[in-house]
């Protein structure tokens, strides 16, 4: 199969021929285009790559079809709509780790240049003006730095701010306290982190929480004479409030690698302001950096369009090829479950609780209700998958619920399903019987051993004598070959479930007939040959 990849960026060449090297891709590489220009290129595109140039809207994603996967060259995913590319079962995938030692080491150099004003000494004196006595900085040893937010770059920026003998307070509402000593420094809330630095620096995503996280509150909190950086995103500092900081002397200085709006104007009050160091968005801008967010993402493209394997996944866990491999006949199975259960539920589902017992609980099991789900929702859409599965199921009002239990129950691993239809319910329960031979086990209160393959017919009917012999008689008169014959009753013995496979695609017709026959109360063909 042939993937066409297009490349609205300047990727470094690692990266590209890794992609060229393979192939089943057709590559085609572009400046970074936006808005119509990047609806036109990415016709018949299955993954794109981009950095911070392109912006993948909302609307830009609504007017794209066929779409796989989006590569996000570097760490921040604010010039894509996740939530949209979700929406439309699109991957976004990202290479948070290519570029965290140049980011780190980027908001180091902005923080020494800023405590010894270097670009300002450095601009008087390509004037021709030697001058010392307007320039004298501070030292960082002993200071306290504040970072905000400490994700892999804040990290690395803590541990090299700690060996210039720099105190390091740090707020992160998601880091661990054992996480924090490993790093040797103290975690405390974010107005105390504010409030105890005399340099704040900022290494959060961009996000509605996270907008103008420092703003005119912060300043109103920080000590007079803080000096602040920003080498992550634009908009975590709001600009105005900075400004007024700066001019009222309440903030001694800023370094801002990020503007709210890139490029910012000529006459950005920032940008000309003397106490502020400007660098145009340079935190990625090392060689070393470029070489290594290529190839990470260039792999992670390929292997997720070759393989399925999942790496730097921004919308969905990420899976190895190796623990993809392990887990793939697990997510062959719950597909195949799920599309068996959307050919027979007769009513509208608002509940879906799943359970997984015995060994496949060990697994990734958010991959498996996404599987399920992508194939119980297909009756509804063909749009549906792993990847916007749960998102679907949460829009039309279903409930999605998950349990995991070690113990195993009849079997060493299982995965159950409990469908709830308003005042009705369906169980079943499926199976791999060695590494990949998919099963229903239990259905409807029925227990049954059925292959997961190919086309099938599940009938239900009254457990009289000969109703099994008038299904196979039809099914032979209209010339369609039964492959097995699946049989199971419940324990009322009343009623019973018969699960014919057969060679090929039953019609409309006699799946009618089949319904028309004495005793039999309910037919239903599936599919499963693109499962």
């Amino acid at each position: 199969m042939a993937y066409r990849i297009f490349v609205s960026a300047a990727l470094d060449r690692g990266g590209l021929d890794l992609l060229r090297r393979q192939p089943q891709f057709d590559v085609a590489v572009s400046e970074p285009l936006n808005g119509e220009a990047l609806v036109k290129a990415l016709a018949g595109a299955d993954a794109v790559i981009v950095r911070s140039e392109s912006k993948l809207t909302r609307e830009v994603l609504e007017h794209t079809r066929g779409l796989r996967v989006i590569g996000r060259a570097g760490s921040g995913v604010d010039n894509i709509d996740v939530e949209a590319a979700t929406a439309s079962g699109i991957a976004v995938l990202n290479a948070p780790g290519g570029n965290t030692v140049t980011a780190a080491e980027h908001t180091l150099a902005l923080m020494f240049a800023l405590a010894r004003h270097v670009p300002q000494a450095n601009a008087r004196l390509v004037q021709g003006v030697f001058d010392r006595k307007s320039f004298v900085g501070v030292e960082l040893a002993g200071k306290t730095l504040g970072i905000v937010g400490l994700g892999q770059i804040g990290a690395v920026v803590a541990e090299r701010a700690r060996g210039l003998h720099m105190q390091v307070l740090a707020f992160d509402p998601f880091v661990t306290e054992e996480r924090a000593r490993a790093l040797g420094l103290k975690l405390a809330s974010l107005d105390e982190v504010i409030a105890a630095s005399d340099f704040l620096t900022v290494h959060t995503p961009l996000n509605e929480k996270t907008r103008g996280i420092i703003g005119r509150r912060a300043f109103e909190l920080a000590k007079h004479g803080v000096r602040v950086i920003n080498c992550a995103r634009g908009g975590l500092i709001d600009e105005a409030a900075l400004l007024d900081a700066l001019n009222s002397g309440k903030c001694a200085g800023a370094a801002l690698d990020v503007f709210e709006q890139e490029p910012p104007a000529k006459d950005h009050p920032l940008v000309r302001h003397p106490r502020v160091v400007c660098t145009p968005h340079l935190g990625a801008s090392t060689v070393d950096a470029q070489e290594h967010v290529a190839e990470i993402i260039c792999k992670a493209v390929s292997d997720y369009l070759l393989t399925g394997a999942i790496s730097g996944a921004v919308n969905l866990p990420s899976l190895s090829a190796e623990r993809f491999a392990q887990i793939k006949p697990w997510l062959t199975l719950a597909r195949r479950f799920g599309e068996v259960l959307a050919a027979t539920c007769e009513n509208a589902l608002d509940q879906v609780a799943l359970s997984y017992d015995g060994e496949v609980a060990r697994f990734e099991t958010d991959m498996l209700s996404r599987a399920l789900m992508a194939g119980l929702l297909s009756r509804e859409t063909d749009s549906a998958n792993m990847i916007n599965a749960l998102d679907v199921a949460r829009r039309r009002g279903i409930s999605v619920t998950e349990q995991r239990c070690d113990t195993p129950r009849d079997f060493a691993s299982s995965i159950s399903v409990r469908l709830g239809q308003g005042q009705a319910s369906l169980e079943a329960t499926a199976t791999l019987y060695g590494n990949n031979d998919p099963r229903i086990v239990a259905f409807g209160g029925v227990r049954v051993e059925a292959l997961l393959e190919g086309h099938m017919l599940w009938l239900t009917n009254n457990d009289k004598p000969g109703v099994i012999g008038r299904i196979g008689t039809l099914i032979g008169e209209s010339g369609v070959n039964i492959a097995r014959f699946h049989l199971g009753r419940g324990q009322s013995r009343e009623r019973a479930l018969a699960v014919v496979a057969v060679d090929s695609a039953p019609s409309p017709e006699l799946v009618a007939r089949l319904r028309a026959l004495q005793d039999v109360n309910s037919v239903h063909a599936v599919d499963l040959t693109r499962a």
